[in-house]
């Protein structure tokens, strides 16, 4: 039968759809280092590399010391190498180890900033990776600049003035004093984030991981690709009207950028090496002369920190940055993703939670969608009103589908029926559905939002799983045998909404597919994505049935 054919090309098309999950959404292997081994690249001098803590104490230092930061800074090499974000954790639970975003280069995963000068073919000595500065501070914080100094055997003078906010932003100033009888000196001034490779990624496809520019447009590179040389090695950060330019490398929840100084001249880079094996992000000023006795310096801002959109773009207006919140891997459908975001924000701020605001949220989804629901409810009525002239359809031609299929078009037309329409309200809502999921992946504000119940984070699938009786034998099971509360509660709405629509005539073996096998097919899917996601869907499926009840009752006395 027809109906049968377009039943299994409907399930076919489910169970490809859950195959492109798995594929599309679902990590990729990535560049991992041995688990049981440390691998030491940068610097190359470095016989071994030693564990982070160790590494910290091999060079006197500068605490650093904020509200949300807690770090120091190396007097060796002037490296800020230590970076911890104070009140982001690496699980939900507050008693776990917080995250630390930069660390030492000789320490297991190597991240950092450096800055330099650059002064090629002067035959000048200039401050590098082994100088020993000076701090005139004994700590860096948001009211306590630290300025570290050296001065080379000639008389020169290089300063490094460090001023840390009260969040995630740090200016550094450099600085450079000749001396008086000297030749002009021609300096320009580099500041450098480099991370050590490999470099462990989620590997999503849909998610980027790596390096970052704005110029005059977003620029994104893997690290394959940087290896790779796809990447133009230096662009002018400061073409744009909007604001300067920016470089940076991103993790899926972190950033750590370089954004150079409003009004000077800056090229920013993105650079790599296979041996040793590293990735940097810089940005470079134009040569300077300084002439003797004179002072001439230049400055750069960092920000190293968690990718919320309302931190960034203050910083954005702070700092006059073009287009800073495209740090943020909102995607192609940025016009939909982005204002989505922002409604969550709000109702958040009113609600108290983002559970709160997803289930608020999904109302005014349903109240958008509503002109199209009733056109769908209209035609559900009309189809329940042609179900006997149907099955006398069936009866006539039960050998010959092409008669019957005519027959069944021509009675469609002219009772000015749609059997599509009812599928209209599910597709619209598809856009939605993945703008939501992209919404609820990438952005930190979701990560580790709890909600009511044993839902601890909503960027995250639902913990629970039926195949371990929910925790009662906590066996390993694989990722596709995983059914948490939550879809599972979500099923049982599909399975609800499907025994309330009787608008299709099918028979026994149909609806048994339709009831059932779909519904399961999307509580496994379902299963690996965001719970947030699954209560979203929940939540529109009861609205939804509570509409197709009201609406239901009354077409079949209107019609």
């Amino acid at each position: 039968m027809q109906e049968h054919k377009n039943l299994l090309i409907a399930i076919l098309a489910c169970i490809t759809l859950w195959l492109g999950v798995e594929l599309w959404l679902k990590p990729t292997p990535s560049v991992v280092a041995p688990s049981n081994e440390q691998i030491c690249t940068v610097p190359p001098v470095t016989p071994k590399c030693i564990p982070r803590q160790e590494a910290l104490s091999t060079s006197a230092r500068v605490p650093i010391d904020t509200p949300y930061v807690q770090g120091s800074l190396s007097l060796k090499g002037a490296f800020l190498d230590d970076w911890t974000l104070r009140t982001y954790h690496e699980t939900w639970e507050s008693s776990s180890p917080s995250v630390h975003l930069l660390s030492p280069g000789n320490s297991e995963h190597g991240y950092y900033g450096t800055f330099r000068w650059i002064a090629p073919d002067s035959g000048i000595e200039l401050p590098g990776d082994d100088t020993l500065w000076e701090a005139d501070g004994n700590v860096l914080s948001p009211k306590n600049p630290v300025t570290l100094s050296w001065r080379n055997a000639s008389g020169i003078l290089f300063q490094l003035l460090f001023s840390i906010d009260d969040a995630y932003g740090l200016t550094i100033t450099h600085k450079v004093t000749h001396v008086e009888g000297g030749a002009p000196l021609t300096l320009r001034t580099q500041s450098v984030v480099r991370r050590q490779g490999p470099v462990k990624t989620s590997g999503y496809f849909m998610l980027h991981e790596g390096l970052l520019r704005f110029s005059e447009r977003l620029e994104e590179y893997g690290y394959a690709d940087v290896l790779k040389k796809k990447a133009p090695a230096f662009q002018n950060l400061m073409g744009g009207t909007k604001g300067v330019g920016w470089t940076g490398i991103t993790d899926k929840y972190w950033l750590v950028s370089l954004i150079p100084g409003e009004g000077i001249a800056t090229e920013g880079g993105i650079q790599s090496s296979e041996v040793p094996l590293r990735y940097q992000v810089e940005t470079v000023t134009k040569p300077v002369t300084v002439q003797p006795g004179e002072t001439k310096s230049a400055l750069t801002h960092l920000f190293a920190g968690p990718k919320r959109l309302s931190l960034l773009d203050g910083y954005e207006h702070r700092w006059n940055i073009n287009h800073f919140d495209l740090a943020v891997d909102f995607g192609w459908f940025y016009f939909l993703t982005k204002p989505m975001f922002l409604l969550l924000s709000w109702l958040k701020d009113v609600g108290g939670s983002f559970g709160f605001a997803i289930l608020v949220m999904t109302v005014f989804i349903k109240m958008a969608f509503f002109p199209l629901s009733l056109k769908s409810y209209r035609s559900m009525a009309r189809m329940r009103k042609l179900q006997p002239m149907l099955e006398s359809l069936k009866s006539r031609y039960p050998d010959d589908k092409v008669k019957l299929n005519q027959e069944m078009m021509a009675l469609y037309r002219k009772e000015k029926v749609n059997p599509a329409s009812g599928c209209l309200p599910m597709l619209a809502q598809f856009p939605i559905f993945f703008a939501l999921y992209k919404v609820l992946f990438i952005s930190i504000e979701m990560r580790q939002a709890p909600f009511w119940g044993w839902i601890h984070d909503l960027s995250a699938p639902d913990p629970t799983n039926l195949f371990t009786a929910f925790g009662l034998f906590p066996w390993a099971t694989p990722s596709w045998l995983c059914l948490g509360a939550w879809p599972l509660i979500m099923g049982g709405t599909m399975i609800l909404q499907q025994r309330m629509n009787t608008s299709m005539p099918l028979d026994a073996h149909q609806k048994f597919m339709m009831m059932y096998v779909m519904p399961s097919v999307f509580m496994f899917m379902l299963a690996q994505f965001p719970v947030g996601l699954v209560i979203y869907w929940t939540w529109s499926n009861v609205l939804t049935v509570l509409q197709q009840a009201v609406m239901t009752r009354y077409y079949s006395e209107a019609i």
